[in-house]
């Protein structure tokens, strides 16, 4: 996709990965991260929680960089 629209892939390679920093986890450990981050919850991530692994990658990884 990157190539297709002229985009340096090395940097999109990178972005994927920090996009997918907490792909790993289940919806159980996403909601209490994105609680524990204080993340603002819409009504009903409960059910599709999965969504949230951007979200909470995002600030996992700036704390990870702020130490």
């Amino acid at each position: 996709m990157a190539r297709k629209y002229s985009i340096d892939e090395k940097k999109a390679q990178i972005a994927g990965l920090l996009h997918d920093w907490d792909k790993c986890l289940n919806d159980e450990e996403l909601l209490e991260r994105a609680i524990k981050f204080d993340i603002e919850l819409v009504e009903g991530i409960e059910d599709m929680a999965a969504l949230l692994h951007a979200l909470t990658g995002a600030v996992a990884f700036r704390l990870q960089s702020d130490d």
